[in-house]
């Protein structure tokens, strides 16, 4: 019996290592039995990078082979046609799916997990609501308090004492700090936004001023530069989906019902074919037509706030809130990112940093 037992476990040494001298090219290997699980592992620090590194090899949408029968294989795409496809043309086939309802499950049957008529209720519901005119003065007057008594009083206190702060931690791992990592590290970036709110807003000696929705609205290349971190940095790095009938994406990939589909947000605002050969870089600019005004980037390609039927209806308010705190912060303060503090994203269903984001804050002299 032990005889048996050694020639299984030859042959199979044998198996491995001829399938990784054919595939060990290859930026994942499907092996015999484990298939791309391995892989999978040895990258999980850097997860949402090597997802992108896999998509660009492979023309922006791959089959991943999970071990036999476990039924962890599924499909990743950053493919905007076939986002197009999922999220838009075909939308009745592609639901949240079980999975996902089931990791939720605290934030009970609401609009984030739900499908079919009871999502489309909640949606009509929400939609109307933000709609309204009661509810953006409302939303400007809660804004305009957490900034003018919650947030300031925090860097007013941390630029006295002089010391370093997580500024992730300050704003509870929400979008705005990485806006501030991204202009802090690009000084002529920070300089413009600058000089745009001296030039489109009046002048006003107040100290630690925050602007109205109206005036915020003025202010073009920050909407820009807000638009860059959301590309590079979305607040959804990945998104997930259950297949209800079988489909054939527009990459010619088969999807059978049940099929579990990953898209990368994250991987997408890094695809030089959607961006161009700079996609890595922070450029405000990319966002900004000959005329001054915002170019329009369709949302299958720009997926930070989704696209079709499911699209974010809360966009307009995010920009209110990350521009009002902003130029709170910019305008008043220095933010100085600590000398060799890593920056990585975290492996979690909501894009932060790892480390978080230490910084010194130091009052603006204007």
């Amino acid at each position: 019996m032990l005889w048996y037992a050694e020639i299984f476990l030859a042959f199979l040494f044998f198996l491995f290592l001829f399938h990784w001298g054919w595939n060990k090219h290859l930026p994942i290997i499907n092996w015999p039995v484990f298939g791309m699980l391995p892989g999978l592992l040895q990258n999980a620090e850097d997860v949402h990078n090597f997802v992108t590194r896999l998509l660009k090899y492979y023309g922006g949408t791959v089959e991943f082979r999970g071990p036999w029968f476990t039924n962890m294989n599924f499909v990743v795409t950053g493919d905007p046609a076939n986002i197009h496809h999922v999220l838009n043309r075909n939308f009745s086939n592609y639901e949240k799916g079980p999975e996902f309802r089931e990791i939720f499950e605290p934030l009970g049957d609401g609009i984030i997990g739900s499908d079919s008529d009871w999502w489309r209720y909640q949606r009509k519901v929400l939609q109307s609501m933000i709609k309204s005119r009661k509810f953006e003065l409302f939303l400007e007057k809660v804004s305009r308090g957490m900034v003018e008594k919650g947030l300031i009083p925090i860097l007013d206190h941390v630029s006295n004492l002089g010391i370093e702060v997580d500024l992730q931690d300050i704003f509870q791992r929400c979008r705005p700090q990485l806006v501030f990592w991204l202009v802090a590290t690009h000084a002529s970036v920070e300089a413009k936004i600058l000089e745009e709110i001296k030039e489109q807003l009046p002048a006003n000696n107040e100290n630690q001023r925050v602007f109205s929705v109206d005036e915020l609205s003025k202010l073009v290349y920050l909407h820009a530069a807000i638009c860059e971190s959301l590309r590079l940095f979305p607040s959804l790095p990945f998104e997930h989906l259950h297949a209800v009938g079988s489909d054939i994406l527009p990459s010619g990939h088969s999807i059978n019902p049940n099929t579990r589909l990953l898209y990368s947000i994250y991987s997408m605002g890094r695809m030089e074919s959607i961006w161009g050969k700079d996609c890595l870089e922070f450029k405000p600019e990319r966002w900004i037509s000959e005329e001054g005004q915002i170019v329009h980037v369709p949302s299958h390609k720009f997926l930070t706030f989704n696209t079709g039927p499911r699209s974010c209806v809360g966009k307009h308010m995010t920009f209110i809130l990350m521009k009002m705190a902003a130029t709170a912060v910019l305008l008043n303060y220095r933010v100085e990112v600590v000398e060799g503090h890593p920056i990585m994203p975290n492996i979690s269903v909501v894009l932060h940093m790892k480390h978080g984001l230490k910084v010194r804050i130091s009052k603006r002299r204007i």
